[in-house]
């Protein structure tokens, strides 16, 4: 078997920020993850602020909107790559062989207004949130892999259990 924890991880980001006419600002973002575990994933990210009401002194400052929107990656622990499901299979010289555990995956969207009062000395936001979630790594114990639609044989190279990526 191929041991992939090699330790070989790497990553790379860049981010371009701009200004539109002193009211709105926007950053785009785009990076790239190499993992021994899973070999590569790209991930992007978008944050827009605009003001509705430029700062200012008073009673009621400034007004404004923000919108975030990205995805992430967080990579398996060593020990959950290790006890994998491929990684056990390999090890048992199984016919065959599932496919390799991969990062958890997460989707991000955050929308909200902020308003500034009492000369920018106090300020309020409300926002709203999602968090969506998939492939998250979970253990699954050597009798119900295959009833997740894990081959008998590939369940056989399982002591106890192994990890695998759920929807």
């Amino acid at each position: 078997g191929v041991q992939r924890d090699t330790g070989d991880n790497g990553g790379r980001f860049a981010e371009a920020r701009g200004r539109t006419g002193g009211r709105a600002s926007v950053a785009a973002g785009l990076g790239y993850e190499r993992n021994g575990a899973f070999e590569s994933a790209v991930t992007a990210r978008l944050s827009v602020a605009t003001y509705l009401r430029q700062p200012g002194p008073g009673a009621v400052g400034d007004t404004k909107v923000t919108l975030n929107i990205g995805n992430g990656i967080k990579a398996p622990s060593v020990f959950q790559e290790q006890s994998s499901l491929n990684a056990l299979a390999l090890g048992a010289g199984s016919v065959v062989i599932p496919e390799p555990i991969g990062p958890e995956r997460s989707r991000s969207l955050d929308v909200g207004v902020e308003q500034g009062f009492a000369d920018g000395q106090t300020r309020f936001r409300v926002s709203y949130f999602r968090n969506t979630f998939e492939d998250l790594i979970e253990f699954v114990s050597k009798n119900v892999l295959p009833q997740v639609g894990i081959s008998t044989e590939a369940a056989q190279a399982a002591t106890f259990g192994a990890y695998v990526n759920s929807s």
